[in-house]
């Protein structure tokens, strides 16, 4: 990539894109990647100089960089002279119509319909048209990750999502960039195919729901190697295999940490994933002591299901807009919502003249909305549970911050949080301590922890052991280092985190890219299912496949892309004429590519 030459018009747009002229920076050019000063005389020089900084210093990620901000200014609307000089007119229309229907959830027939023939300035094409060119869209973009994944120090994310009968599992791969930039990209989000023996087996959520409120349902269940079989094929799809992943991350089911002592390499849990088993224990699996606490709670449940009945929400809404809140079962957070909402709604519950309960045949009355108000010991009891959820729900809103929010934490500000929460909630530090029973590689996150903050002089022997894939020189394995306004409850801790990192050099590999959730997958399912509307539950796996895969890996291409592919079709049909096959080649949904099936060989080998 080094030695690839700008294309006619580049050299000028690096200088647009990447530097910040003299009047900017109060003396010479600077380059906005680095701080890089160089002097130009203007555009009689010529811009070799630019030219030159860019492939000296930047030579593995200039051309990507420059596509990159290509296609960003491209979708703002800017840079439109340079993108029609280098793509065709026919490329830009297409592309605009795979970014609407990508991008706004529209049926691929929105193409051809009358309103948009009225209301859109877009040359009109046809469904089968818009199919087949996303098909190879997405084609292209996979032969492109073949070259752009690195071949090691790969972070692999897993997590599984069912629908209609279907079982969608998402890959995610993270690296890094160097200088703290990660790098990421969606490798698939397919159907995963049902073993011939597979079973039905009763589910319980993570063992950590009150048996009292527990729906046990049938479910599938798939082994480790169920999932190696599909990842390794799907990385092999790239042209990747097992040695580039060295860190393997999920939510923390005991199938997800076998899955990472068969690659054998370290297991990285989702911390969002262990702060909600936290948080349900504390609501779920109180000591002898809170029991109180439990039962102000159970009260509570009942009370806003009785709230939300039509007669008992008509009389609450005549004191207040606001309804009641009901709890779910699967997420924690409902209750603190419900709990919320009950606080605000207690002077007007309280001030209703609640009818008493329907009397039955045997002469007792049925319990009515007053037999389940709280007392005022148990009010202060839900207020002071209520202080501690807020703490984790600030922790919780913190894990999920998306890049454009500040970043995705890694492990070390993550460690912080959980130290300060058990400090707060002792009962906690079940899930949320280092060495913690549901934590697979102690070693190892405690290990990424140190490194990422700084602290790598504070290593034991067994963390350093752990990091050994990771070092920059294995040889020097032994060799010691040299030395080198009001805020929210998470926000402050970070702060202070932040505070605290050192910056040093390292022997290590950057750890950036190792990240402390996997809620981008949880986003991505998210996602899915508002694609997946009640009016496109016909739609095929591999196309929901296709337009995820298309919308997850957005930075990773652009209208020079979709220019490739026209210009490949045309040169295919060119080929086929010649040949005297005649006609127009046509392109197909392929599960190897799009929607793999599981391999038969065994991930050990």
């Amino acid at each position: 990539m080094a030695a690839e030459k700008p294309a006619k018009g580049e050299p000028a747009l690096m200088k647009d894109l990447f530097f910040d002229p003299p009047e900017a920076t109060g003396g010479k050019w600077k380059c906005k990647l680095c701080e890089g000063a160089l002097t130009w005389r203007g555009s009689n020089s010529g811009y070799s100089a630019f030219v030159q900084h860019m492939k000296g210093s930047h030579s593995s990620t200039w051309r990507r960089d420059l596509d990159e901000l290509k296609s960003n200014n491209a979708r703002n609307g800017n840079l439109d002279g340079y993108v029609r000089r280098t793509v065709s007119d026919k490329a830009i229309n297409l592309f605009n119509w795979i970014d609407w229907v990508v991008f706004e959830d529209l049926p691929f027939s929105a193409v051809e319909n009358p309103r948009m023939r009225k209301y859109s300035s877009l040359v009109l094409i046809k469904t089968d048209i818009l199919m087949k060119y996303m098909e190879l869209l997405n084609q292209r973009f996979l032969g492109k990750l073949k070259d752009y994944v690195p071949d090691s120090n790969v972070y692999l994310k897993f997590d599984s999502w069912s629908c209609d009968d279907e079982h969608y599992t998402a890959v995610n791969l993270s690296w890094s960039a160097g200088k703290g930039k990660r790098e990421k990209c969606t490798l698939c989000c397919g159907v995963f195919d049902l073993p011939e023996d597979m079973e039905m087996v009763e589910n319980v959520e993570d063992d950590e729901e009150d048996s009292a409120d527990d729906e046990n349902h049938e479910t599938i269940t798939f082994s480790a190697e169920d999932y190696g079989d599909y990842i390794l094929n799907e990385l092999d799809n790239i042209g990747k295999s097992k040695s580039c992943i060295h860190v393997v991350g999920a939510d923390n089911a005991s199938v997800c940490r076998r899955l990472a002592r068969l690659m054998n390499v370290p297991f990285n849990g989702c911390r969002s994933h262990r702060l909600s088993l936290a948080a349900k224990r504390l609501l779920f699996r109180g000591d002898h002591d809170e029991r109180p606490t439990r039962r102000a709670l159970i009260k509570s449940r009942r009370l806003m299901v009785k709230l939300s009945q039509v007669k008992n929400a008509s009389l609450l809404k005549a004191k207040t807009p606001l309804k009641a809140v009901l709890w779910n079962e699967t997420r924690w957070s409902s209750t603190f919502n419900m709990l919320e909402r009950l606080l605000v709604l207690r002077p007007h519950i309280e001030s209703i003249n609640w009818p008493s309960g329907k009397r039955k045949r045997d002469g007792t009355c049925l319990p009515s909305v007053r037999d389940f108000i709280p007392t005022d010991e148990e009010f202060d009891l839900i207020r002071e549970l209520m202080e501690k959820l807020r703490k984790v729900e600030s922790v919780s809103k913190a894990l999920q911050r998306e890049v454009g929010d500040g970043g995705e934490l890694d492990l070390f500000q993550s460690r912080k949080l959980f130290t300060r929460l058990i400090g707060d909630i002792p009962e906690m530090a079940s899930h949320l301590a280092p060495k913690a029973d549901i934590v697979e590689s102690p070693h190892f996150e405690a290990a990424v922890e140190k490194v990422q903050g700084g602290k790598e002089r504070e290593l034991t022997s067994l963390e350093k052991n752990a990091l050994r894939p990771f070092l920059r020189n294995p040889a020097a394995f032994d060799d010691e280092l040299n030395d080198e306004a009001e805020v929210g409850y998470a926000d402050s801790i970070l702060e202070h985190a932040e505070a605290e990192r050192i910056v040093a050099s390292s022997r290590y590999c950057d750890l950036s890219h190792i990240t402390s959730t996997n809620n981008d997958l949880e986003r991505l399912f998210s996602r899915a299912k508002i694609v997946m509307c009640p009016h496109r539950k016909s739609m095929k796996p591999w196309r929901l496949e296709m337009l995820l895969f298309l919308r997850m890996n957005k930075h990773l291409w652009d209208v020079h892309d979709v220019h490739a592919c026209l210009k490949g079709e045309e040169a295919a049909a060119v080929a086929e004429v010649r040949d005297g096959s005649g006609g127009c080649a046509t392109s197909s949904p392929s599960t190897s590519t799009l929607s793999s099936a599981s391999i038969s060989s065994n991930i050990n080998a």
